[in-house]
């Protein structure tokens, strides 16, 4: 779903484009047979723990354009052997909010310009996406995005965090299709929430004043 609803609209204008592209979770490798297939200039990566992987088709990782990594993603270890800029991000890992917080905080200044980070499956709808974004560095929350397609799968984690450096040249021809909400970056129920919230700190402080 997220391929066709998501990814091919948002980078199909890579396809005849050298670009570095990074997968976080490749389990089966058919998902680097099918980015192999259609973007014949990239630069990938995969990796994964291979904690629960079964692959496919081992054929599939071999390639001119493509390298596995079995590592885990989420050290600084691992992410030092990237190359130094990256222009599209997929975490399809753990999909733990620690995980993608981590995506979010580290990877995101490794972003070339126009670069996209995709952070797939949201546990905890739109709270944890809030968290997420609150965690990308200054510079690159005001180009993230909330991609909602719960209403299209039926399924309460079809949520995608979207960070795009939207600063300098970008490679990309973003084409937002209309499958999926659009969802600014911290939605207004909790802004209202963080409002109450800072509105009923103020009031006991208040009131402890005038109980002195």
């Amino acid at each position: 779903m997220y391929i066709s609803r998501i990814y091919d609209p948002i980078i199909a204008s890579l396809q005849n484009v050298e670009f570095n592209f990074v997968e976080i979770g490749v389990r089966t490798g058919a998902s680097v047979h099918l980015w192999s297939e259609y973007f014949k200039q990239m630069r990938f990566i995969g990796i994964d723990n291979e904690v629960d992987v079964v692959w496919q088709n081992s054929d599939w990782l071999e390639g001119k354009n493509i390298q596995y990594m079995k590592a885990d993603a989420y050290r600084n270890e691992t992410l030092a052997l990237l190359p130094p800029t990256l222009d599209v991000l997929i975490d399809d890992g753990p999909h733990s909010i620690s995980s993608q917080i981590w995506v979010a905080t580290n990877y995101t200044p490794r972003l070339a310009p126009g670069g996209i980070i995709f952070i797939e499956d949201i546990q905890g709808g739109l709270a944890y996406c809030d968290r997420i974004i609150r965690k990308i560095p200054r510079g690159f929350q005001g180009c993230s995005r909330i991609l909602d397609l719960r209403k299209v799968s039926g399924e309460g984690d079809s949520l995608v965090v979207m960070i795009h450096n939207c600063v300098g040249e970008c490679k990309l021809k973003l084409d937002f299709p209309n499958q999926f909400e659009l969802l600014p970056t911290i939605s207004r129920s909790l802004y209202l929430q963080q409002i109450f919230y800072i509105f009923s700190r103020l009031r006991h402080k208040v009131v402890r004043i005038f109980r002195r």
